[in-house]
C-alpha cells in the first residue's frame, strides 16, 4: 500500500478472480475506486512518484515491473529482466524529475537500478550478505542507500553505482526490513522487528572542503559552458529571425499576388453583374410595354361591356365585375357537388366555367349575419376589402354575387402546392417539381406576405395577417407562378365565427404558431411561423413533421441532402441550407426569434433576396420590381 504524497490517492493490490490487480482509491471523491489490470500474479510492492503526481509503480511475482498513467488509466512502461527477477518487496522512484529512474529491492542480496522509460535495468548494487530490504534514492544526497536483512548499511554513488561507503549495524539491532530518509539530510531511520536506529552521515572537514572545491570547478565550468551555450543560442536565433524575415517577405509577396488576384476576380464579377442588370432593365422594359398594352385591352374591353366614368375608374371596374345569380348558377351547374373544390370555414368552392374557367367561393349561410337585407355589410367588409387587395401573388379577386354571397376568383391552372408537392414523379416527368421552381415560390410567398404586413390607410387600418398560409392555400397558374389565397376574407363577428375559426385552426394546428392557443391572436408573428413550416415542407416535400426532419439533418450534408424532396432534382446544396436555417428560424416556437418581414439585413425579404442573386429567379427579380 502507498499514499500519494500530495493528492487524496491510496493505492493497493487485491485479488480477482485469482489474478492480482491495483486499485486506486479517492478518499475526497467518497473513496472512488479504479482498477488498473495487467499482473498476472500477485504484487508485492506500489509506490507513487514523488514529483510527477499521475504516475505510479507496480511490482509482481510474475517477473514484470509496471510503470502506471492515472489520468490515462494506462501502463506506460513495462520492466523485465530475462534472468528472472526475484521476488520484489520494495521499489522506490528517484526524486530528480529529469532522471526517469526507480530502485528495487527483496528476496535477493542485491538491488536494481531501472530506467523506466527505456524499460531496462541499467545498475545492479552486488556485494550484499542477506536479502536487501531497503534502498533508496536519497532525497538530498547523491547516493544510493541500501540495507540487507544481516544489518549492513551500504551507501553507493548515484552516478558511477559504485560502493562508497559500508556500515555494519550494531549487534543489538539485526533483521532489518526497512529504511526511511528523514527531512534531516544526513539522517535515515533503520527499522528491524526489535526496534529502530538512526543513522547520520557524518562528513570529514577535508572531505567537505575537497567536495566545496569541486563544487567551484564545476560552477566554474558550467559558468564557461553557460556563455559559450549563449553565444551558440545568439547565433541560433539570428538564424531563426533570419528565415521568418525571409517567410514574412514569401508570405507578403503571394498575399498581393492573392490581393490582386482577387480584385481581378472582382472586377470580372462586376462586370457581369453589370450585364445582368442590363438584362434584367431590359426585362423590366418588355414587362411595362407588356403592362402597357394589357391595359389598352382592358379599356378597349369596358368600353365594350358600356362602363362609363374616366381611364382610371373604366381600367378598376374592367378587373372586376358584379355577376348575376343566374350566371353562377349556369357556371356551376346550379352550384353542382362533383364540381366542387377545397372549402373552408367560410364557404365552398366550386369549378365554373365564364369567359375562362373560374372558382366561385360560395359563403356559408350560418357564418354571415341576418341583418344584412340589402348586402351593405357583405360588400363593404368582404367585397370590397378583397377588391382593393391587388398583387401579382395573390389569387386575383375577379367578381362578386352580393345577393347569393359569392366571390369569384381567377382559375389556377396547376393547383395547389401540396397537389404538385403530393404527386409522385413518374417515368413520363409527370409529377416533377424542380428545385428552383420550389425556391422561386418561396419568394413569392414571401412577398405577398411582406405587401399584406405593409398595408396602411386607405388599404386598412394597419398590418393584413393572412391567418392561413400554408401548401394547400398556394395556388400555381399555367406558369408555376405562386397565387396565394386569402382564406379569411369575414371580419369575424359573433360566438358562432369564433368557434367556426377555432376549429378551422384546429384540424391546421401544424402551422398555427404556440402563442395563438394563449391569446387567440393572430398577427405578423404567427404568419411568419406558418410561413416557416411552410418552406420546411415545400423542401422535404413532407406535409407532417417537416420541421423536425430539416432541425436534425441540416448541418449534415448527407443527411440534409435525405431530408430533401427527391422529386425536385439536383439542389443546390448551399442555397437551400440558407433557406432551410431561414424555415427553422421562422417557425421558432418562441416568437422573439422569428425573423421579420423586411426589418434588417436577416429578414425573410433580404434573405431570399441574397439567394436570389444566386440563382436564375427571374419572376423574383420581377416580383422585386
Amino acid at each position: 500500500m502507498a499514499v500519494h504524497p500530495t493528492l487524496s490517492y491510496l493505492i493497493s493490490s487485491f485479488t480477482h478472480d485469482g489474478k492480482d490487480d491495483v486499485a486506486l482509491w479517492d478518499w475526497e471523491k467518497g473513496w472512488e475506486k479504479i482498477v488498473f489490470k495487467g499482473h498476472s500474479k500477485a504484487i508485492r510492492a506500489v509506490a507513487f512518484h514523488p514529483t510527477n503526481l499521475q504516475i505510479f509503480a507496480s511490482a509482481s511475482d510474475d517477473g514484470t515491473l509496471k510503470v502506471w498513467n492515472i489520468e490515462k488509466r494506462s501502463v506506460m512502461h513495462t520492466m523485465q529482466d530475462h534472468g528472472c527477477i526475484p521476488q520484489i518487496w520494495r521499489l522506490q522512484f528517484c526524486s530528480r524529475f529529469q532522471n526517469p529512474l526507480l530502485i528495487t529491492c527483496g528476496k535477493a542480496n542485491v538491488a536494481k537500478v531501472w530506467n523506466y522509460k527505456a524499460a531496462s535495468c541499467i545498475a545492479k548494487l552486488e556485494g550484499n550478505d542477506e536479502n536487501v530490504w531497503g534502498a533508496f534514492f536519497h532525497p538530498h544526497l547523491p547516493y544510493i542507500f541500501t540495507a540487507d536483512e544481516a544489518g549492513n548499511v551500504k551507501l553507493w554513488n548515484e552516478s558511477t553505482y559504485q560502493r562508497v561507503f559500508s556500515c555494519p549495524c550494531p549487534s543489538q539491532l539485526c533483521g532489518i526490513f526497512q529504511m526511511y530518509p528523514c527531512i534531516s539530510p544526513n539522517r535515515n531511520i533503520l527499522c528491524s522487528c526489535e526496534g529502530f536506529l538512526v543513522l547520520e552521515v557524518v562528513e570529514e572537514q577535508s572531505v567537505v572542503l575537497m567536495r566545496t572545491l569541486r563544487r567551484m570547478e564545476k560552477l566554474e565550468k558550467e559558468a564557461a559552458f553557460s556563455k559559450e551555450g549563449t553565444r551558440l543560442r545568439m547565433q541560433e536565433l539570428e538564424s531563426i529571425l533570419k528565415k521568418e524575415v525571409f517567410t514574412a517577405r514569401q508570405k507578403s509577396d503571394k498575399s498581393c499576388n492573392d490581393l490582386m488576384e482577387r480584385i481581378r476576380f472582382l472586377e470580372a464579377e462586376k462586370a457581369n453583374l453589370v450585364n445582368r442588370l442590363e438584362k434584367i432593365s431590359q426585362r423590366v422594359e418588355d414587362l411595362e410595354g407588356k403592362l402597357e398594352e394589357v391595359t389598352k385591352q382592358q379599356r378597349l374591353l369596358g368600353s365594350h361591356l358600356g362602363v362609363g366614368g374616366g381611364p382610371a375608374e373604366r381600367t378598376s371596374l374592367s378587373l372586376f365585375r358584379e355577376y348575376s345569380v343566374k350566371e353562377l348558377r349556369d357556371a356551376t351547374d346550379n352550384f353542382d357537388k362533383w364540381k366542387s373544390g377545397d372549402g373552408d370555414p367560410y364557404g365552398y368552392f366550386f369549378l365554373g366555367k365564364l369567359a375562362g374557367q373560374v372558382w366561385v367561393k360560395k359563403i356559408r349561410a350560418e357564418v354571415m349575419v341576418d341583418d344584412d337585407p340589402n348586402q351593405e355589410r357583405f360588400k363593404s367588409s368582404v367585397v370590397d376589402r378583397l377588391r382593393s387587395l391587388h398583387h401579382p401573388h395573390l389569387l386575383r379577386l375577379m367578381g362578386a354575387c352580393n345577393k347569393e354571397k359569392c366571390l369569384v376568383y381567377e382559375h389556377a391552372a396547376n393547383g395547389s402546392v401540396m397537389d404538385r408537392i403530393l404527386i409522385r414523379r413518374d417515368r413520363s416527368g409527370t409529377g416533377f417539381f424542380p428545385w428552383y421552381v420550389r425556391l422561386r415560390i418561396i419568394a413569392q410567398v414571401a412577398r405577398a406576405l411582406s405587401f399584406l404586413h405593409s398595408a396602411h390607410p386607405p388599404l386598412a387600418k394597419g398590418p393584413i395577417i393572412h391567418g392561413a398560409i400554408k401548401t394547400a392555400n398556394i395556388l400555381l397558374d399555367d406558369k408555376l407562378v405562386a397565387k396565394a389565397l386569402i382564406r379569411q376574407e369575414l371580419k369575424e363577428r359573433g360566438q358562432a365565427q369564433r368557434t367556426t375559426m377555432l376549429m378551422y385552426l384546429a384540424n391546421d394546428s401544424q402551422y398555427v404558431a404556440p402563442e395563438y392557443w394563449r391569446s387567440r391572436i393572430l398577427d405578423e408573428k404567427t404568419d411568419v411561423y406558418a410561413f416557416g413550416i411552410t418552406v420546411l415542407e415545400i423542401l422535404t416535400g413532407k406535409m407532417s413533421n417537416a420541421y423536425e426532419t430539416i432541425e436534425s439533418a441540416v448541418e449534415d450534408d448527407g443527411a440534409f441532402r435525405n431530408a430533401l424532396d427527391p422529386n425536385a432534382d439536383g439542389w443546390d446544396m448551399e442555397l437551400t441550407r440558407k433557406v432551410a436555417r431561414l424555415g427553422l428560424q421562422c417557425a421558432s416556437l418562441d416568437m422573439r426569434h422569428r425573423p421579420g418581414m423586411t426589418s434588417g439585413d436577416e429578414s425573410i425579404i433580404s434573405i431570399l433576396e441574397r439567394v436570389s442573386l444566386e440563382v436564375d429567379l427571374p419572376d423574383f427579380v420581377e416580383d422585386a420590381r
